[in-house]
């Protein structure tokens, strides 16, 4: 063989074994540990996976689901919440007035006698928002103090009539039993109707009475109005002297009551 020849041979032969140490996968060798080498970057997070669309049958199942119905608020509102407590409207003597009226003949006419008084006290407790539980004191008028036309037919009702002069007498009272016909509230500058029955007690004699009334709202602080009867004579045994100019008492007597009603 010639010194070519084998030369040959010997190239392939290195060549064949490389070609074999590739084919089985010899791992590259680990560089050394050198503390002198820069320090690597922190690998990025992968981005996370967009999530996975819903099937459109999932889709519409969920949109045929009811919402859970949310709890209603429990908190009143502001105008309920005013005046949760009820108020006291005393009767304002100054600008409040108790009559009575009954008609007679007076020297051959008609005539219609009016006695007034402002001494009167009571008072009204109510809530405006809720005048379910409104009640009415006992309302006092100082009979003594009732005024005409007329000194000589004062002095009569004090001494005779009324009897008021006599201080076991000098008042007469009205003692609420039942207020019906109510709203349910009131604000300021609402009118309303509305009747009160009690026992009417005039001298020693106490009978029952309904008064119709009239009332307006004035303000959240102020009740005023006008409260009406008819009652009669003979009920309560007054009689009238006999005097030569009057003739033909009538046996009907009206009553009125108009007030002012103030809270503090």
């Amino acid at each position: 063989m010639t010194r070519q020849a084998f030369r040959l041979w010997g190239l392939l032969f290195v060549a064949f074994v490389v070609i074999g140490l590739a084919a089985c996968g010899s791992p590259a060798a680990t560089p050394a540990d050198d503390s002198s080498a820069q320090p690597q970057p922190t690998p990025t997070a992968a981005p996370a996976a967009a999530p996975a669309e819903t099937p459109v049958e999932t889709t519409e199942a969920l949109a045929d689901v009811e919402p859970a119905p949310q709890a209603e608020a429990t908190i009143a509102p502001a105008e309920e919440m005013v005046a949760a407590e009820p108020l006291v409207f005393a009767i304002d003597a100054d600008r409040s007035e108790a009559r009575f009226y009954i008609d007679e003949v007076l020297r051959g006419a008609p005539f219609t006698v009016v006695g007034v008084t402002s001494l009167v006290n009571g008072s009204i407790t109510a809530n405006p928002a809720d005048l379910s539980q409104a009640s009415i004191s006992t309302i006092q008028i100082d009979a003594s103090s009732l005024t005409t036309d007329s000194g000589m037919r004062n002095n009569a009702i004090r001494r005779f009539v009324l009897q008021s002069a006599n201080q076991a007498y000098q008042y007469i009272t009205f003692e609420p039993t039942a207020i019906e016909g109510l709203p349910s509230r009131a604000e300021p500058g609402d009118q309303f109707s509305f009747t009160i029955t009690g026992d009417l007690k005039i001298r020693d004699i106490s009978q029952p009475v309904t008064f119709a009334v009239n009332a307006i709202a004035d303000s959240a602080s102020q009740i005023s109005g006008l409260a009406t009867t008819t009652v009669t004579r003979a009920a309560y045994q007054l009689t009238i002297p006999s005097v030569p100019s009057v003739a033909d008492v009538s046996d009907e007597v009206k009553l009125e009551l108009e007030f002012v009603a103030v809270a503090p």
